[in-house]
């Protein structure tokens, strides 16, 4: 879930609860149901609608799923505010999985040193290898290159198959920070790469010159 930031504060009601409910299911009792809703960590551009779609009475969440690496950002306590006794709450870690219909959703990171290894809840967002008959989706969050690198050399023989890779940390790469690398793109070679944010805003990214369909996500999209 990428769900908003300052940035787009306010905007909730107009475009985005319309845009996610228009692609929901509907339960007996006519409300909208999101059956797990992952948030990668818990850093504004993340996190900040979750209270928003908890509040709604129109929506039915039945499993909100965290990395359970903390932020420290306010955003962290309206969420708590508002998940009701209805919803299950759970921390994913590697080995994980999720069955979703014919769906199955599998957690590759963080592993279990997560609150202890020190490296912060960017590095420590949740990666989900999600495999259908239609396709294959690697998300991974807001990881550096050196758990690209893992994640590439534990899985490797699993990734040789995934259709669309999103870009981690929003496609911002830098020298010294450097994100969507070699290793993962090696491994994974996507037929698309998904870039969620404006692409002027983003720095060089190696699989903006590879030969992918490179699908660039924005509030004005």
């Amino acid at each position: 879930m990428d769900a908003g930031s300052g940035e787009s504060a306010g905007r909730w009601e107009d475009p985005y609860r319309e845009d996610l409910t228009s692609r929901l299911p509907t339960n007996s009792e006519g409300n909208y149901v999101i059956d797990h809703l992952v948030v990668s960590h818990n850093h504004t551009d993340h996190i900040s609608y979750v209270d928003e779609i908890l509040a709604d009475d129109d929506i039915t969440v039945r499993n909100l799923l965290f990395s359970g690496v903390e932020a420290g950002n306010s955003h962290e306590g309206d969420v708590d505010d508002e998940v009701g006794s209805a919803v299950n709450t759970a921390t994913l870690r590697a080995g994980d999985s999720i069955s979703l219909g014919e769906a199955q959703v599998d957690v590759l990171s963080p592993n279990e040193s997560a609150d202890q290894d020190g490296a912060g809840t960017d590095e420590n967002s949740i990666v989900l290898h999600i495999r259908h008959d239609s396709g294959e989706v690697l998300t991974t969050g807001d990881i550096r290159a050196p758990t690209e690198a893992y994640i590439a050399t534990e899985f490797n023989s699993e990734l040789s198959s995934v259709d669309i890779l999103m870009a981690s940390h929003h496609g911002t790469s830098a020298p010294e920070d450097e994100v969507v690398s070699d290793s993962i793109l090696d491994t994974t070679e996507p037929r698309h790469c998904l870039v969620l944010n404006l692409l002027s805003r983003r720095s060089s990214v190696e699989c903006l010159v590879r030969s992918f369909v490179v699908v660039v996500v924005s509030e004005a999209s």
